[in-house]
């Protein structure tokens, strides 16, 4: 969200217990002002994490394509606790870090290849899946797009949007 908020990557952005984000996507001749609440995704803030879930119009459900753990901890633990608390707000899917699949970056947990993150699309329901490095600043645009193009109306005429976003392990977005 830094990335595609600054067009620039800082390698030293650490999110807080809550942090907000406002972010404007122009598609054609539409300007789409998305509002980004980042909240701590860690165990301890469980009894939190209900009252985040209410507003949200998309989800974007992220794991690291350099670390199959947080693959399966999207799969096995913030999907279900997403449509626990919001079962008919659509999902996309991310996989982030896309630069770290390649050569020595890739970490000792595990890579997750792209039919990977398409058959858990599938698997989900997904709307879509895109994977995107902020680091190189690809696609990292395009995933708010798919979002907005996915986003549930808001009800009245307004063209804002929540967001609600599952970066594994540790973050939760919304």
């Amino acid at each position: 969200m830094v990335a595609c908020n600054t067009d620039s990557f800082f390698d030293w952005h650490h999110p807080n217990v809550f942090d907000t984000f406002l972010l404007r996507i122009a598609d054609k001749s539409v300007i789409t002002s998305l509002e980004i609440w980042d909240t701590s995704g860690e165990d301890g803030d469980f009894a939190r994490r209900p009252n985040v879930h209410h507003g949200a119009n998309v989800y974007l459900l992220c794991f690291k394509v350099n670390d199959s753990s947080s693959y399966y901890n999207a799969r096995d633990k913030w999907y279900p606790e997403i449509r626990r608390c919001a079962p008919e707000v659509p999902i996309i899917l991310v996989g982030t870090q896309s630069d770290m699949r390649q050569g020595n970056n890739s970490s000792s947990h595990g890579i997750v290849t792209q039919q990977m993150g398409h058959q858990l699309l599938n698997e989900i329901g997904a709307r879509a899946y895109v994977e995107c490095s902020a680091l190189q600043n690809m696609n990292v645009v395009n995933v708010f797009a798919e979002a907005v193009r996915y986003a549930q109306p808001s009800s009245g005429a307004e063209r804002e949007r929540t967001i609600g976003t599952f970066l594994n392990p540790h973050y939760l977005i919304h």
